[in-house]
């Protein structure tokens, strides 16, 4: 990641262009559900969790709240069976083990924290990293593909790899400071891939600079790994 912090804000700006462009590719219904989802995990369940915790309150989601992350991941990358193991879940456990969780983060403990989450039949860590990125986007960064394969070099999706996703983007997020976050950065990588992988062009700073519909793609920022879908 090589990006300075201006040329980082540059392809963040791109976020709703890029995500519009998604909702288009898959289609008018999955496209619509992905946008009102896209927004709910980005602005709507961060503030719900924050009001959670005032007070000295320990914050938590519920288990709708939880059904409609995986839905959201889901129309990034298709795993219906996962979308079925959440929906069994109860509304208190979910609630007991975010709490846990988010307890665990706000200590330093992103491993505990993810193994809080987990023991939710269909929760594993990457899920996780999501929940706990609504939670506190410094600590811990979703793990996308985009994000992984930049970074980590794997689309292996284990608990050793979310810890080291994270300790990496923390890193660079104080690197560039300011108001970066790992999450930020996570959002900067996904942009960046997707946009080549669409032929949207970013400009100077992104890695697609081609024009429409070209099959361009991103600067790999690691190598490879074998995959290993474990979500």
């Amino acid at each position: 990641m090589t990006w300075s912090s201006a040329e980082a804000t540059a392809i963040l700006s791109h976020y709703p262009e890029v995500l519009k462009r998604v909702t288009e590719k898959i289609g008018s219904v999955k496209g619509s559900q992905l946008s009102v989802l896209d927004e709910f995990i980005n602005k709507t369940l961060p503030e719900n969790i924050e009001k959670r915790g005032e007070k000295g309150a320990d914050p938590f989601i519920t288990h709708k709240e939880l059904s409609d992350m995986m839905r959201w991941k889901i129309l990034h990358k298709f795993r219906p069976s996962l979308q079925s193991f959440i929906d069994r879940a109860t509304d208190a456990e979910v609630k007991l083990a975010s709490t846990n969780a988010f307890k665990a983060l706000k200590s330093g403990n992103l491993k505990s924290a993810v193994n809080a989450l987990k023991v939710l039949k269909g929760c594993g860590p990457a899920l996780a990293s999501l929940v706990l990125s609504t939670f506190d986007g410094s600590l811990v960064a979703y793990m996308s593909d985009a994000a992984l394969v930049a970074v980590c070099g794997t689309r292996e999706y284990s608990l050793a790899e979310c810890l080291d996703l994270a300790t990496k983007l923390k890193l660079r997020a104080a690197e560039l400071g300011g108001s970066w976050t790992a999450q930020k950065l996570q959002q900067v990588i996904w942009i960046d891939t997707t946009a080549a992988e669409l032929g949207y062009n970013l400009g100077a700073a992104g890695s697609s600079e081609s024009s429409e519909g070209s099959s361009a793609k991103p600067a790999k920022l690691a190598g490879s790994k074998r995959s290993r879908d474990q979500q």
